[in-house]
């Protein structure tokens, strides 16, 4: 069977989803147990009803659907199997995660209970609370928010009942706030939620005058959209999407890799514009040292084959640059036989940073180390890299380019622009720029030798105290600690 999920986004376009996988997802629990005693089942005592309760996207039968993006709207409708022939009302509550979902409106209106409305009860409302003990009858401790309630009675003054097939008795709105991880999140059917001061509701059917409590529940069930799986790609991020990722203040953007061959060695250039809302991207041969040694985005493999890798999606900047770059999960075990090196300001194509990386440098041909390939199940990605992000403007000392507080000969060696430098608890270029002409050249080795040894003059600000570079040139400074 083909499965169809439709939902109205929020550009009012309607974005319908194909996956025929999600019928086998449904998320059905039962309410009312009539296999136990105090149920008293069956006769006409039988605390339950055979009557369904279940959250659909469809206003139909399907329970299961995916979301996009963020931003879009998800319409949930309630829906009952009646099977009783007197049906007369209902309640339930009903929760959601609030990371995930934003509620923005529940109601009864354009349902079949409101075509059969006839000057009755009807208490569905938004203003809830939740119950914070999962077993507490009373819900002495609750929370403001988390979900909606109903409960309606058809008519107060005539006999008015549910039509004995499917009916529609709510629907609400939600607005996708983030999107649901890779176990999905529910919309569920509770009896968690209260009013204001009141008792939680309970899940029932009012029946020819008697409560009686459905058998079968069938939560809503969301699922991230199914993206393709790509044999070798880069993402920002650890999971397989090609949604953008929004980058968080001084939060570390992982940058996952997937690959189907073991990986001995990878490189990559990022694009990094520093205005909020830029976009970051991966940016095959834009970035190097100069235009004629542009950086690959590439993935070796351990039989020596570039593979050139897919890159679905970029990472939204948060207004700060890259400031350091850390091993990720799957490579951090190889530190001390690998080799990782990058550059916050190659010459070439910035502003952006560009990382090579080798993952086994020492060991023997049979010891060798590599990135194991990717897992057959689900759509594996390895988080290989860490990117430490930190502010525009970095208050550093000219000079001083190894951050330690003082001027010494260890910064002129540092200094020396011929190969790549060697690792530093700093990283700004800036420090190294003792002339301050925008440059790392040999002329500053030479003034910081001529200033230790040979009385020579003191280098442009800032100096003596840390400071932010009072003229704009190429050179960055990205991370320093001042003394």
């Amino acid at each position: 069977m083909r499965v169809i999920v439709s939902m109205v986004l929020a550009s009012g376009v309607l974005c319908s989803v194909h996956d025929d996988r999600l019928a086998a997802q449904e998320r059905e629990r039962v309410g009312c147990d009539p296999a136990l005693p105090q149920n008293k089942c069956p006769g006409d005592d039988c605390a339950c009803t055979e009557d369904t309760l279940q959250v659909t996207f469809d206003g139909g039968t399907l329970s299961v659907g995916n979301v996009d993006r963020i931003g879009s709207t998800v319409e949930a409708v309630v829906m009952t199997e009646t099977v009783s022939e007197r049906v007369q009302g209902w309640s339930y509550g009903v929760t959601h995660d609030e990371g995930v979902l934003a509620l923005e409106a529940a109601s009864i209106d354009d349902t079949d209970a409101k075509v059969l409305f006839r000057g009755g009860f009807d208490a569905t409302r938004m203003n809830v609370e939740t119950c914070t003990d999962p077993v507490d009858p009373k819900c002495a401790e609750s929370r403001p928010g988390g979900g909606w309630l109903s409960a309606v009675v058809l008519s107060l003054t005539e006999a008015v009942n549910l039509d004995v097939k499917r009916n529609s008795i709510a629907r609400a709105r939600y607005t996708v706030q983030a999107l649901p991880g890779r176990d999905g999140t529910l919309i569920s059917l509770s009896n968690r939620v209260k009013a204001l001061g009141a008792p939680p509701v309970q899940i029932n059917f009012t029946i020819a005058g008697r409560t009686k409590a459905p058998h079968r529940l069938v939560d809503g069930f969301l699922l991230p959209a199914p993206v393709e799986c790509f044999e070798h790609a880069f993402y920002f991020g650890t999971v397989a999407s090609d949604l953008d990722v929004t980058m968080m203040k001084d939060r570390a953007l992982p940058i996952g890799l997937r690959s189907t061959e073991t990986v001995s060695a990878f490189s990559l250039a990022v694009r990094t514009p520093l205005a909020v809302g830029e976009p970051w991207e991966f940016a095959h041969q834009a970035l190097g040292q100069s235009a004629d040694r542009p950086v690959s985005v590439e993935i070796i493999d351990a039989q020596g084959v570039s593979r050139l890798p897919v890159k679905p999606n970029r990472a939204i900047s948060a207004g700060q640059r890259a400031v350091r770059i850390e091993r990720g999960s799957a490579i951090e075990g190889f530190s001390g036989h690998d080799l990782l090196v990058y550059d916050f300001t190659p010459g070439w194509g910035g502003p952006g940073f560009i990382v090579g990386y080798v993952a086994d440098l020492g060991s023997s041909p049979d010891e060798r180390v590599a990135i194991p390939l990717a897992l057959e199940t689900g759509c594996d990605v390895r988080e290989v890299l860490r990117v430490i992000p930190g502010d525009v403007d970095v208050p550093f000392i000219r000079g001083d380019g190894d951050g330690s507080g003082n001027i010494t000969i260890v910064d002129a060696i540092l200094a020396v622009p011929i190969g790549p430098r060697l690792p530093v608890s700093v990283e700004c270029d800036d420090a190294f720029d003792a002339d301050d002409d925008g440059r790392q050249t040999v002329v500053d080795v030479i003034l910081i030798i001529q200033f230790l040894f040979q009385n020579g003059r003191d280098f442009p600000q800032p100096f003596h105290d840390c400071g932010i570079d009072p003229t704009g040139d190429p050179l960055e400074c990205a991370e320093f600690r001042c003394p």
